[in-house]
């Protein structure tokens, strides 16, 4: 019988589709003007996971584990404005393009320091020409100390959406056809409080069809696994979902994203299509993020939402009969620990004579599994025990070749 301890469903409707994304995850793709900084506090100019950088800033609904950002440039001696500029683009076959991007700003709710000299601007260039505005962040014209705003009329003075803490998309269509097209972004932060974060740079058209619509995807701890489910409503050239996962060390540092595991897609369908994985694999109690990574056949890739998992800890200790049994010559020993906890786990003969030393340390709290190799010992029974400072178990185990 499945015991269900937590379930979490984050998203009703998310959509895949453009052909070029940035989004920061893999270093490269682009480059700067100066060299990327940081003095580990608020002065920086780097693709980042926030770790490098003052814990009090803090963004929201960020895809992914790193992102770009930027804060007082010139602390550090820059001459600004600097720049990043993407790589060149391939559009030769495209048209009504449109321009997209993730943007957030930390907002300490006091003093975000956004002046009128302190600027983003984001350009673009069709096969080399000159660089044509595409989207700026200024102050508000209210002089010091202003939260940036979207400046849809590029007059120098944010009268459209303020940029918060929560990554938000921008766009803007590009009416412009050509071969090659590149994006620029420009900074002009002065000393000061002002930042920015910047996340999935896209760029996409009209036209486009959009190659997979996920609606729903949950997580949900049974008995001592995580089972994912997602659905799909339609899907476009789907070769599949890469699993990610990662595991939550506080609510700002988190460890790298690790692919898991990959289901295959349906290629194209226009009907609902269901999809399930069991991660059977987690030890370590704590909470978890999964996401999926939709990739289409011509290789190109969209992140969904996350969904975030609390994996709590077994409730007692607990020593596994292995698996397989008999077994010829490796098998599979489960325990299970409450605590953390110093660990010994042996393996003796019939005569009580030590064979194998599996686990001899110090071992978190969770579920734990550890492969017994019988290679070179003859078929027989065979006893394994688990020892802590408050339990003790011994199972048989039988090795026939």
């Amino acid at each position: 019988m499945k015991k269900i301890i937590t379930v979490l469903f984050l998203l009703n409707s998310f959509t895949f589709g453009q052909f070029w994304v940035h989004d920061f995850e893999s270093s490269g793709g682009y480059s700067t003007s100066i060299p990327e900084f940081t003095d580990g506090s608020k002065d920086y100019f780097l693709r980042t996971n926030g770790n490098d950088i003052s814990s009090a800033i803090y963004f929201n609904n960020i895809e992914g584990a790193y992102y770009f950002t930027a804060q007082d440039i010139d602390g550090e001696g820059a001459t600004l404005p600097v720049s990043l500029t993407f790589n060149s683009v391939n559009i030769s076959s495209e048209t009504g393009l449109e321009f997209g991007v993730l943007l957030a700003e930390d907002d300490d709710g006091t003093n975000q320091d956004w002046d009128a000299t302190d600027y983003v601007h984001f350009l673009y260039s069709i096969d080399g020409g000159a660089w044509q505005n595409l989207l700026w962040i200024e102050n508000n014209g209210a002089g010091t100390n202003s939260a940036p705003f979207i400046d849809y009329d590029f007059d120098g003075t944010g009268e459209g959406d303020e940029i918060t803490e929560n990554f938000t998309e921008y766009t803007k269509s590009i009416s412009e056809t050509g071969s090659t097209i590149q994006i620029k972004i420009e900074f002009n932060l002065n000393s000061g409080d002002e930042d920015i974060g910047i996340d999935f740079v896209r760029i996409g058209t009209d036209s486009n069809p959009l190659p997979v619509e996920l609606t729903t995807f949950t997580a949900s701890v049974v008995d001592k696994n995580v089972e994912l489910n997602w659905e799909t409503a339609t899907e476009v050239n789907n070769y599949g979902f890469e699993i990610e996962r990662q595991y939550l060390e506080s609510s700002i540092k988190l460890q790298e994203w690790e692919k898991i595991s990959f289901v295959e897609g349906h290629g194209n369908s226009n009907s609902p299509k269901y999809y399930s994985y069991t991660d059977n694999t987690l030890e370590k109690s704590g909470n978890y993020v999964y996401r999926l990574k939709q990739v289409d056949i011509d290789g190109t890739y969209e992140y969904s939402e996350e969904v975030e998992i609390d994996f709590g800890s077994p409730e007692a200790y607990e020593l596994s009969q292995n698996y397989p049994n008999p077994f010829n010559p490796t098998t599979s020993i489960k325990y299970n620990l409450p605590t953390d906890a110093y660990v010994r786990l042996n393996v003796y003969n019939i005569l009580g004579e030590t064979i194998a030393e599996l686990v001899n340390t110090k071992k978190s709290a969770g579920y734990h599994n550890v492969t017994f190799n019988a290679e070179g010992l003859n078929s027989g029974i065979y006893f394994y025990k688990l020892e802590t400072n408050n339990f003790t178990q011994i199972h048989k185990m039988l090795l026939i070749k």
